[in-house]
């Protein structure tokens, strides 16, 4: 196609619109043009230009007269790829005109609707004239025959994709029903796409050089507000091994930091007054209910996904409830003295056990037998495949067991709501109660003293707990004795679970402890104490003794790895505070591993206690 004799081309006088094929013995105005020293090029050049366009089918035009759109959704043209179709052109011409229109109010001039990457390597393959399909269209048809023509093209940017359906959408009025249905896509699609304009500059920067996919870039994109948006990013992009989170990973992350169940808001989800400027929780567009089609892959239809406004709003209805507590007389108790009622970590309705305060709404263990029975039974745990068993067998067991472990934690946690809590079993009595600021959150919790609501309670057969019956009554240095000879027994269970389990390989109930306790990442006191324990010697850990642990884990083998992944789910359970609530009884893990051994912990209580009498001489 580069020969311009081998098109069916019309061409036109500059001046009296006088037309020839390109086909035959010339006319004479044509001979009279190349007598004048022109060539047949700048005839063509001049026809395209002057000719009606409806006439024409392929144009030869100079490129100087095509103009890139300014709505064309495609921003980006790699040099490298230009290059590329530059070098095919020269071999083989360009095989598909350049679809263009007429410039508005510019005669001669023309606006490239498709075809603009040809165009640019046409420059630079130094291709004198290009082939155009010239069409009157309109600027509704021209944006929508660029967005649906450049859908189709492998390589068009997702962001560039969405800026075009968003002028689609903004310029021309279609809804997303209807650019579904003109696209061939579904709605969630065009959503989605959508979703990725709300991108931050350093997001889009981000995707534009491939550093977030196209489903890690929709994650970012949902998140409300550019500074919320930037911490999200850097989480994902300032991590070790590869520099960047894999999807499932920052999925994850967006669910743990920035997906907040209303189920557990603090505040009264409903109410329109709650802080300015924010509409209700139950129809904000940023709960996912409120757009299933953007929050397709979240579970729960009542999840905020913007944790600056809930906890804002958190804080106003702290406020509020501490100005209406004032206001009716109550104590309200903060600071350190409120920590030591209700720790950090504690929800609603927790409070520490020596701190002789009860949360009204915590549930009260001791009347289980006064809850309401649920309806309907513990789900059956699926058994284990037998051994040998292939892998569809085994997969589709692991599936059934994620399954009933979750609906196992529905049934425990229903099993929990059922007992009654002690405001519950105090209704209609007189007791005074106190409001402790949580020290987390602000919220107020309503407490009352174990001591004044237990001969209310006794009086119903109901036994309330008050102080630890092991440190009840007992002086700092009884209970800090007893802790020592805990720790000490406890210490000797966990070297007598790793002696008998040897070499052994792990198996299933193990795994599940240590996936369990691997989740949870020990602190620099831990870190001391597997070092000595995993040495058996107790000198002095540094930091950089833990450090070359670190460094000893990645040349240890199988057999040594079994064992250290042992300690490393056991160790938090060896230290006992003298302040420990129940510092007597044996931590489950600890006497789960202790059972799968074959070890008595009594025994191993024995020794600890007869090697506590001998006389201290360090250990080697």
């Amino acid at each position: 196609m580069n020969a311009p004799e081998k098109l069916p081309i019309k061409y036109a006088h500059p001046h009296n619109g006088m037309l020839w094929s390109g086909r035959g013995k010339k006319p004479r105005w044509v001979e009279e043009w190349l007598e004048a020293g022109n060539n047949l090029e700048e005839l063509m050049a001049q026809a395209v230009v002057q000719a009606a366009p409806d006439a024409l089918d392929a144009q030869f035009v100079r490129h100087r007269y095509l103009t890139p759109s300014p709505t064309n959704p495609r921003k980006t043209f790699p040099a490298d790829k230009i290059a590329e179709m530059a070098e095919s052109i020269r071999r083989h011409g360009i095989l598909q005109p350049i679809l263009v229109r007429p410039w508005p109010g510019d005669p001669g001039r023309f606006e490239i609707i498709a075809g603009e990457r040809r165009w640019r390597a046409a420059q630079v393959a130094d291709l004198a004239l290009v082939p155009v399909l010239i069409r009157h269209l309109s600027d509704q048809e021209a944006v929508e025959f660029q967005v649906i023509e450049n859908l189709h093209r492998e390589d068009l940017h997702p962001l560039e994709e969405a800026e075009g359906y968003e002028t689609l959408m903004q310029r021309h009025g279609y809804s997303a029903e209807e650019l579904a249905a003109k696209i061939g896509k579904s709605k969630a699609y065009v959503y989605a796409r959508l979703k990725l304009t709300a991108l931050c500059d350093a997001a889009r920067v981000a995707f534009r050089e491939g550093r977030l996919s196209a489903s890690t870039a929709l994650l970012v994109a949902r998140i409300p507000g550019a500074a919320l948006q930037a911490k999200f990013l850097g989480a994902i992009l300032n991590t070790w091994g590869d520099g960047s989170m894999s999807y499932r990973d920052a999925a994850r992350h967006a669910q743990n930091h920035y997906m907040l169940r209303l189920a557990e808001a603090r505040f009264d989800t409903t109410l329109a007054d709650l802080l300015a400027g924010t509409a209700p929780c139950t129809t904000c567009p940023k709960r996912s209910g409120n757009q299933p089609e953007l929050f397709a892959d979240v579970a729960s239809a009542d999840v905020c996904t913007d944790p600056d406004c809930f906890a804002a709003k958190r804080e106003a209805w702290a406020a509020r409830k501490r100005a209406m507590a004032e206001a009716a007389g109550h104590t309200i108790i903060t600071g350190k003295p409120a920590e030591d009622i209700v720790p950090p970590w504690a929800v609603t309705g927790q409070t520490r056990s020596e701190s002789g305060y009860l949360a009204l709404d915590q549930p009260c263990h001791a009347a289980r037998h006064l809850a309401i029975p649920i309806e309907d039974a513990a789900p059956i745990e699926p058994e284990e495949p037998a051994e040998g068993a292939d892998e569809d067998v085994i997969a589709a067991y692991h599936s059934a067991y994620d399954a009933w472990d979750k609906q196992m934690r529905a049934y425990e946690d229903r099993e929990e709501a059922a007992i009654p809590t002690y405001r519950q079993l105090l209704a209609g009595a007189s007791a005074p109660s106190v409001f402790v600021q949580h020290p987390r959150d602000g919220s107020l919790v309503e407490c009352i003293a174990a001591a004044e609501i237990a001969p209310i309670l006794e009086a119903r057969g109901i036994q309330v707990p008050l102080f630890p019956s092991a440190g009840a009554g007992n002086s700092d240095k009884e209970r800090e004795k007893i802790a020592r000879e805990q720790t000490a027994f406890r210490r000797r269970l966990v070297e007598s679970i790793l002696f008998a389990a040897g070499e052994e390989e792990l198996d299933v109930a193990e795994l599940r402890l240590l996936a369990a306790g691997a989740f949870s990442r020990h602190d620099f006191e831990a870190q001391k104490l597997v070092v000595k324990v995993w040495t058996r010697n107790d000198a002095r850990v540094e930091r950089d003794t833990t450090e070359r642990m670190l460094a000893d884990i990645q040349e240890m083998d199988l057999a040594l790895l079994h064992g250290l992944l042992r300690l490393l789910t056991l160790v938090t359970h060896i230290h006992v505070a003298g302040y420990s609530s129940d510092p007597t009884t044996t931590p489950a893990p600890l006497q789960a591993m202790a059972d799968r051994w074959g070890i008595d912990p009594d025994v191993v209580r024995q020794q600890a206690a007869e090697d506590a009498a001998k006389p201290k001489k360090g250990r080697k």
